[in-house]
């Protein structure tokens, strides 16, 4: 069970960092600042991955970064970011 509660914690914060920004979309900053400190703890103690794999994690970041940009422009023209599932 506790391992769910941890889980649920970065989309609380999630949800707060980007609800409490007065422009939603700039909300989208921290959170992915946040992710790139993490990343950059996790390598910093972990062994880098093998260079085949950086591929795939560049990919990765362009995806994540284009749906941050597609959610927020969506909240722009919905109004409210509630409504965007």
């Amino acid at each position: 069970m506790l391992i769910v509660v941890f889980a649920a914690l970065p989309h609380v914060l999630w949800n707060v960092a980007v609800k409490s920004s007065a422009e939603e979309f700039l909300g989208f900053a921290p959170v992915m600042a946040g992710a790139a400190a993490l990343s950059a703890a996790a390598v910093s103690v972990l062994l880098l991955p093998s260079l085949t794999i950086w591929p795939y994690i560049a990919a990765s970041d362009v995806f994540r970064a284009s749906r941050f940009s597609v959610i927020g422009a969506s909240n722009r023209i919905a109004g409210r970011f509630e409504r965007i599932a």
